[in-house]
């Protein structure tokens, strides 16, 4: 079986809807693809000024063949079932073709961080995306208030916590129309790789503010998020059957993984292998450690017949053996055939995006980015 790289992707110019077959990506051509670029952040936040051409230039002459590109569900639909396809036309439409021209494939990202906009009790806007503010106003801006939210979400209980009816759908079943007005737009766009379903489900745990207060059984989060995914294929594949669907878990630890997406055509795709012991500002520089927490989440693939792509992993670039730890792990994801993103994409200050505020290449953290390899 041979490998699609980025270069050939780039020169060739040529797409095909990619299909997930066994623990392989393969392209029409039964050709094994394997995807590394990065996340490119933005338009979750309303950003709406920060992505360019040149941008998706860059990556490319870096050997990228992939950007993972955050939506937000919050400015699909503003007012309760009242979809805005400004959003895509202005915007997310932009940013397909550049990649088309560039030779780079787009998954489309359903983000949420911080839950909602609603709630921006300890991040200041725009660093809040997800839940459409609408079916979250009578929430207060507070922990408990977000605490309440999720559990609610998760309890499949209508927005603000209503009752559900026929009139009135659950907050999930919306989400699922919302999914299916994006699919419905994009199911020809072979520059789409595949849909990521919902960004790091986030679930309600207890002791908040160190209280003993709980809302949802924390317990069964993690098969809550495996059904309500898989309901979730299943409204895509209504209007859409060509695209991959990457899935991410309700828990990073594997071991809490008792059940999964289980349809055709998913991908499976956890996020910062190893985050227990690494974080976003320290490596103690342990590879042996790295890959154990890489190859748990390998071996569940492996065990799911599914394909892995990791579809966040990141350091910032003042912590400690920052480019030991891109080293390692890329060389552990070569050894393992693994696709990725690097998080993120972006001209910021902040240390994790790949170039900071004035523009100019984090040199320490592309170093072992740029041109990445493929395995024959």
């Amino acid at each position: 079986m041979s490998f699609a790289n980025a270069s050939t992707l780039k020169v060739q110019r040529r797409y095909s809807f990619l299909r997930a077959s066994g623990t392989s990506i393969l392209d029409s051509t039964g050709n094994a693809v394997l995807l590394r670029g990065a996340n490119f952040f933005g338009y979750e936040y309303g950003l709406w000024n920060t992505h360019t051409e040149a941008d998706y230039q860059r990556m490319a002459s870096w050997g990228f063949n992939v950007v993972r590109l955050p939506i937000a569900w919050n400015f699909i639909e503003p007012q309760s079932g009242q979809y805005d396809g400004r959003y895509f036309a202005n915007y997310v439409d932009r940013d397909v073709a550049w990649a088309r021209k560039n030779g780079l494939y787009v998954i489309l990202d359903m983000h949420q961080y911080a839950w909602s906009p609603r709630f921006t009790y300890y991040e200041h806007p725009p660093w809040t995306a997800g839940i459409p503010v609408w079916a979250q106003s009578a929430y207060p801006d507070t922990a408990e208030g977000e605490a309440r939210a999720k559990a609610d979400f998760w309890s499949n209980l209508g927005p603000n916590g209503a009752t559900v009816s026929d009139t009135n759908p659950s907050m999930q079943d919306r989400f699922m129309l919302a999914w299916e007005y994006v699919a419905n737009r994009y199911k020809d766009e072979n520059v789409i790789a595949a849909y990521d379903l919902f960004n790091e489900p986030d679930g309600t745990r207890c002791n908040i503010h160190d209280q003993n207060i709980c809302y949802y059984d924390y317990a069964r989060f993690p098969d809550t998020v495996s059904a309500f995914l898989t309901r979730v294929v299943d409204a895509i594949r209504t209007v859409d059957g060509n695209h991959m669907i990457l899935w991410e878990p309700g828990d990073w630890d594997t071991a809490r993984l008792t059940t999964h997406v289980d349809r055709p055509n998913v991908v499976y795709s956890p996020h910062y292998p190893g985050w227990e012991f690494i974080h976003l500002d320290s490596y103690d520089g342990d590879k042996t450690r790295l890959e154990s927490c890489l190859l748990t989440n390998v071996q569940v693939s492996q065990s799911w017949n599914q394909p892995m792509f990791v579809g966040e992993w990141g350091i910032t670039v003042e912590a400690a053996n920052a480019a030991q730890y891109v080293r390692d792990l890329a060389d552990l994801q070569n050894k393992y055939s693994l696709s990725w993103a690097w998080w993120t994409y972006g001209k910021d200050d902040f240390g994790m995006t790949l170039l900071d505020g004035g523009g100019t290449v984090r040199t320490a953290l592309t170093q072992y980015l740029v041109n990445p390899t493929t395995r024959p």
